[in-house]
């Protein structure tokens, strides 16, 4: 066991520097999503952010917005439970690839590829049962110069 710990720490190391060879390889992003350990920055991320916001209706009342992936990450910061950060950057994950526009992508946002997955994890998850709508609110904020802009795109889905 003492030998794994220890490659997953090298392993860790040689992605927290970052060797421009395997920048942009798929084993890269994969370990720097899912299995490095703690929250590192890089420039796009402090300079973008992204934000989910979700919020369903049922009997005709709406529910407080949600943020799961922060509400996994404090829950990751507070009790420091790795499992909670994980389930932070899947969320992130999960939504950034359903939001994020990229080369040819669906027009409509329930028909495109990445949808369903994104709402069956919800549905499994936070969702009620007798759900009729679901509000995503996705917001972005860009730091530059000391200034910070905000820009909010609002999804309804009724059921």
């Amino acid at each position: 066991m003492a030998i794994i710990l220890i490659v997953h720490l090298v392993v860790s190391l040689f992605f927290i520097v970052d060797p421009p060879l395997l920048r942009g390889t798929r084993l890269s992003k994969i370990y720097k999503s899912y299995l490095l350990p703690g929250p590192f920055f890089s420039d796009a991320k402090i300079i973008d952010n992204y934000r989910l916001h979700v919020s369903w209706k049922v009997n005709d009342q709406w529910s407080a917005p949600r943020d799961y992936a922060m509400e996994n990450f404090r829950s990751y910061q507070q009790k420091i439970n790795p499992s909670s950060l994980y389930r932070s950057r899947l969320e992130r994950t999960l939504y950034l690839k359903l939001l994020l526009p990229y080369e040819n992508q669906e027009p409509e946002l329930i028909k495109r590829k990445e949808f369903a997955p994104f709402i069956e994890y919800l549905d499994h998850y936070f969702l009620p049962i007798e759900v009729d709508s679901i509000r995503l609110s996705f917001v972005h904020k860009r730091a530059v110069d000391f200034t910070i802009k905000s820009d909010t795109a609002i999804y309804m889905i009724n059921r």
